[in-house]
């Protein structure tokens, strides 16, 4: 018999681990016959594969770190950002000196002891600056993301100022969470700050005092926006900024155009008509949380902690390396570090991968994901329980859909790459020297930053807005795909054609179904997005479209993506090389496809304590194709009837 005896199938076979004596599992719960077999290493911090894949990730660039590169290369920056944060070496006396005297000069300084005698902050607008200011100015997404972004689909202005979740609350989610299990673990977190960066610059009775007592606001905020980051099912949210004091009842709406000229600039020429696009509405519902739930002094406090905590410990050799303490210590330095340089350098990231492939490779990876615009298009246009009108709009949509996985290389433009991210750093201070004069450099020419094609192409790179491996921009009508989509088990390199379908595939038809789920609620029946107060705006997915039995949150947008993905893989397919697997010789290549989609989705559940897919179960026991993959009688839990209907 023929088998795929390629390194990546190999090693696939390893991962999926199936145990042949236990087929039978199959046509019960699938789920139960792959998931775990998932080695998915620490338990307490990695409870998805897409988890992991990031985690390999940013292994990957901090071993490459480590390596002989050109250091004044401009596109190796990012391996210089993380070799000086992983990797502590001398004294870090002068990097807290310059943390210090950026913070002397700043609006995230917080109060010392001559200013005991101010009165307390009232104003929510304050809190509101500071958060765009670090976003924007110092790509310090704390609460959120903000870009404005030239519209490239049907708008109702020309632009609009976009929020999305940002990364950060998930990773300080996480690592409060790990601290809040031990007694007295926050008093001792707290302990270390002091004695490393506050005990330079003593913090107001009124600061010192928040630190101490009102860990319950840290506990809140990152609670909300780690929910944002992680949720599922976001429904975006197009408001004109005037109305936004609908949704955020502390702030008007000339506060809001007051903050974001005060970022931007008055070139932008930004006023209360211009349009806010919250990519989840529940981020400016957590933002209303908050404003109400805590005073406005408290809310700038935890910004100012926040902050303190995200920079300082990436600058403290004490305080980063006191991680080493907690057994997901390492765990917490990576992505730590790995967020600070993807978030400065997603483009130069993304570029440094691509030379880890071969043309063919690459040309290959497009191929695919072409494959797979193609077939989610031919089920658009034919979807009979969408209207004519609202089908024609959103298969132009897709048919004009960019897919951006690497950067253009310097943006096209000689030398683009150092024009957009300045020159190089050569002096002292570490990662924090590093961190500083990168965001230094594009400050020195923000007023002409924001209006650049470069600025624009930038946004249109992977970042981290969503727990997904691709993500949709409604503005850019762009989706992007992370570098982590291309590593395994997603994408391995000789791997077969079920093995590329069923992950990197997948990935690409569940977000092209995410994009028409957001089109659809922005478009909201009409052909041009507007800015809209109704609660309720119309869907893609309808629940009615499953029996009621069937749990609905499982199977939008997995089942179209699902059905997408395997006729896409059926009809492309290499047949001469799509074999089963070395280690796997007994199962079919098609097999292969829906062990490798089930695998992909394996989560972690802590309170259970097991490793379980609710998606795989729900979207395979709805696919036909699995059922005769698997030969699941009828009746047979993985083979019900009747099933769900999206076409």
């Amino acid at each position: 018999m023929k088998v795929c005896g390629t390194r990546g199938c190999v090693e696939h076979a390893l991962a999926l681990g199936i145990d042949q004596s236990r087929i039978l599992l199959a046509c019960d719960d699938f789920s139960a016959l792959i998931c775990p077999s998932w080695k998915h290493g620490d338990v307490d911090v990695i409870t998805t594969v897409n988890a992991q894949a990031v985690l390999l990730w940013a292994i990957t660039v901090e071993k490459m770190s480590l390596d002989a590169y050109e250091r004044e290369a401009v596109v190796n920056r990012p391996l210089s950002m993380m070799r000086h944060c992983m990797h502590r070496s001398g004294d870090d006396a002068d990097a807290v000196i310059y943390l210090l005297e950026l913070v002397d000069r700043s609006s995230f300084a917080w109060p010392t002891l001559d200013d005991d005698h101010e009165p307390p902050i009232t104003d929510y607008s304050r809190p509101l600056q500071l958060l765009l200011e670090l976003s924007v100015l110092w790509q310090l997404p704390l609460w959120f993301r903000v870009h404005v972004l030239p519209a490239k689909t049907p708008l109702q202005r020309g632009r609009a100022v976009v929020l999305s979740p940002s990364a950060l609350s998930a990773i300080w989610h996480g690592l409060h969470k790990a601290l809040l299990l031990y007694e007295e673990a926050y008093s001792i977190y707290l302990s270390f700050f002091n004695s490393s960066i506050f005990k330079y610059r003593p913090p107001s009775e009124s600061f010192a005092s928040f630190l101490t007592t009102r860990v319950n606001v840290q506990t809140q905020v990152l609670g909300l926006f780690s929910s944002a980051f992680h949720d599922p099912y976001k429904q975006p949210r197009l408001v004109e900024i005037r109305s936004l004091p609908t949704w955020i009842r502390k702030v008007g709406a000339g506060e809001w155009v007051k903050a974001l000229v005060s970022v931007y600039g008055s070139e932008q020429n930004i006023t209360m008509s211009d349009l806010i696009l919250a990519t989840n509405e529940n981020l400016l519902k957590a933002v209303d949380s908050i404003f109400n739930a805590y005073t406005a002094q408290d809310v700038l406090f935890h910004t100012i902690w926040w902050f303190v905590q995200s920079v300082g410990a990436a600058t403290s050799n004490n305080l980063f390396l006191t991680l080493n303490e907690h057994p997901s210590g390492r765990y917490f330095q990576r992505v730590i570090c790995f967020d600070h340089v993807a978030t400065t350098y997603n483009v130069l990231l993304a570029s440094i991968d691509k030379a880890l492939l071969l043309p063919t490779e690459r040309l290959s990876i497009v191929g695919v994901l072409e494959n797979i615009r193609a077939v989610a298009l031919e089920k658009v246009r034919s979807y009979a329980k969408l209207n004519a009108t609202t089908r024609e709009v959103l298969a132009a949509v897709l048919e004009n859909m960019s897919t951006i996985i690497w950067p253009v290389n310097d943006f096209g433009i000689p030398e683009g790459f150092e024009q957009f991210y300045g020159e190089a750093y050569r002096g002292k201070g570490g990662f924090f020297g590093e961190w500083r004069w990168s965001r230094l450099q594009m400050q020195n020419r923000s007023a002409a930053l924001f209006t650049s094609k470069e600025y624009v192409a930038a946004a249109e790179v992977y970042s981290f807005v969503s727990n997904r491996l691709a993500t949709y921009n409604p503005i850019l009508n762009t989706i992007s795909v992370s570098m982590a989509a291309l590593r395994p088990p997603f994408y391995y390199k000789g791997g077969t054609s079920a093995m590329t379908y069923a992950g990197l595939g997948y990935i690409y038809a569940q977000e092209i179904f995410e994009a028409l789920d957001i089109l659809t609620h922005l478009f909201n029946g009409g052909t041009v997005m507007k800015a809209s107060d109704a609660q309720e705006t119309t869907a893609f997915w309808n629940a009615s479209w499953c029996p009621a039995a069937i749990n609905n949150r499982f199977t939008y947008p997995e089942l179209p993506a699902l059905d997408v993905a395997y006729t896409a893989y059926v009809k492309y397919k290499d047949t001469a090389t799509d074999l089963p697997l070395k280690g796997l010789p007994h199962f079919r290549p098609e097999k292969i496809f829906f062990a490798t989609f089930c695998h992909c989705s394996c989560y972690f559940n802590p309170s259970k304590r097991v490793k379980v897919s609710q998606v795989c179960k729900a979207a395979a026991q709805n696919f036909d194709h699995f059922a005769r993959a698997f030969s699941c009688p009828a009746g047979s839990e993985m083979n019900k009837s009747p099933k769900c209907s999206y076409s």
